[in-house]
């Protein structure tokens, strides 16, 4: 919005110089022009360097972005009985199977893909990471 306006605000500011004094708007007139040009050159060099930077960071992003979609982590608060295995019954891990199969179809990837199901276990400061918990079920 700022871009739009701020042409109509300055040459508005020099008619209104004019009609003030004659001399002090000649001033606009010289100064108007060359910050124009300082201006559209500091754009010229800014916009290729925050494309190349937008488009590292897109990169960036779309690695963590691949490293965390799909992983679930199921946190089993204070379960003195169960374990972190047994946190995860049958019904959720057909259910987070079926979010897998949802990934796999949204980005096209293969059905023989292999997955691999993580469970998390946070118990207060306590953290229990057991690699390849369950295996896929239908």
């Amino acid at each position: 919005r700022l871009f739009l306006r701020s042409p109509f605000i300055v040459f508005g500011s020099m008619i209104m110089a004019f009609t003030i004094d004659v001399q002090a708007a000649l001033v606009f007139v010289v100064t108007i022009p060359l910050l124009s040009i300082v201006v559209f050159g500091i754009m010229l060099i800014s916009i290729p360097l925050y494309r190349k930077v937008q488009t590292a960071l897109d990169q960036v992003l779309g690695i963590t972005r691949e490293n965390l979609t799909g992983s679930r982590v199921i946190r089993a608060f204070n379960q003195e009985e169960e374990g972190a295995a047994e946190a995860v019954g049958a019904a959720k891990q057909r259910k987070i199977c079926r979010v897998a199969d949802y990934y796999r179809f949204l980005h096209h990837c293969a059905e023989d893909t292999p997955l691999r199901f993580d469970v998390v276990a946070v118990d207060g400061d306590n953290m229990q990471w057991i690699k390849n918990a369950f295996d896929y079920v239908r």
